[in-house]
């Protein structure tokens, strides 16, 4: 379905029957329903998360990725089908429902970058930058909530992943969205590591540790790591523009969660078959069919 960039499961299940050579590798006497294949999909993401650790493995003992940088950003998604339509008030979408979406589990989202509402999804990820920009982990959510309530539990699961392989990430990227106190101390109480992100414009004057974080923000060091946020935006777009994700082809919180895990897996995947094939890591395009 990624690969072949197949929007349906019932496309799936015609692609098996006209290739009978790949239905044999994956071990299938007989195809499964459209039904199945959809009904799979969520249990599928149970086998992917410990071969996602795998692949960051070999990445790591080849040499391809640095633990001590890492970088959290989410992006909007469009969902499948039609949107909600509601009356909007004060250029937000608020009042009666008069149109009812296709995927009911979705909701609309501001994008500031784009400077305009979305109705779908996000999908919240950590990437690790240096040499390789590659990913760690994510979680996805419908549009609505906010950035910063998923550094605390992402920035976690990183530093398990990177603690079971003997690595340690020092520095979490950000962008504004993530600038709080709070974020700030989860990340110096979380193995001693540090939140950088520019800090948000308020009115009065800046207290003493605000001040501290900007003066830092400011400093060589920090206007180098800054520099580096760009690139889970470059990510962003390579992955949008690799796989059907933008917008989304399946419905549900369920199917979207399982479908955005296996296309990052299957990112993942595509950059350690091209290192295997001596390729350039980032050349996935190619491998599409």
């Amino acid at each position: 379905m990624l690969f072949q960039k197949l929007d349906y499961f019932r496309s799936i299940e015609r692609f098996l029957g006209k290739n009978p050579s790949l239905k044999k590798a994956c071990g299938i006497k007989k195809i499964p329903s459209y039904r199945t294949l959809g009904r799979r999909l969520p249990e599928i993401v149970k086998l992917v998360y410990p071969l996602t650790v795998k692949l960051l493995v070999f990445l790591t003992e080849t040499g391809f990725v640095s633990w001590r940088l890492a970088s959290i950003d989410s992006s909007l998604l469009k969902a499948f089908g039609k949107e909600e339509q509601r009356e909007w008030i004060d250029g937000k979408p608020k009042g009666g429902i008069w149109q009812k979406p296709t995927d009911k589990e979705a909701r609309w989202g501001y994008s500031a970058g784009k400077d305009e509402w979305i109705f779908g999804y996000k999908i919240h990820l950590i990437v690790l930058v240096k040499p390789l920009i590659v990913p760690l982990c994510w979680l996805s959510t419908s549009a609505s909530p906010h950035d910063s309530n998923f550094f605390k539990p992402l920035s976690v699961i990183a530093q398990r992943i990177a603690f079971s392989l003997s690595q340690l990430i020092k520095v979490f990227l950000g962008d504004t969205g993530y600038d709080s106190l709070e974020n700030r101390d989860h990340a110096l109480f979380l193995n001693n590591a540090r939140l950088v992100a520019p800090i948000k414009q308020t009115k009065g004057k800046m207290s003493g540790r605000r001040r501290i974080i900007d003066d830092f923000n400011h400093s060589p060091q920090g206007k180098g790591l800054l520099k580096r946020r760009g690139d889970i935006e470059r990510f962003f777009y390579h992955f949008k523009n690799l796989f059907n994700v933008d917008p989304l082809p399946v419905i549900g919180k369920t199917k979207v969660e399982a479908y955005l895990t296996l296309a990052c897996f299957g990112y993942l995947a595509a950059v350690c078959y091209n290192i295997r094939m001596g390729r350039k890591p980032r050349e996935i395009k190619s491998l599409f069919f």
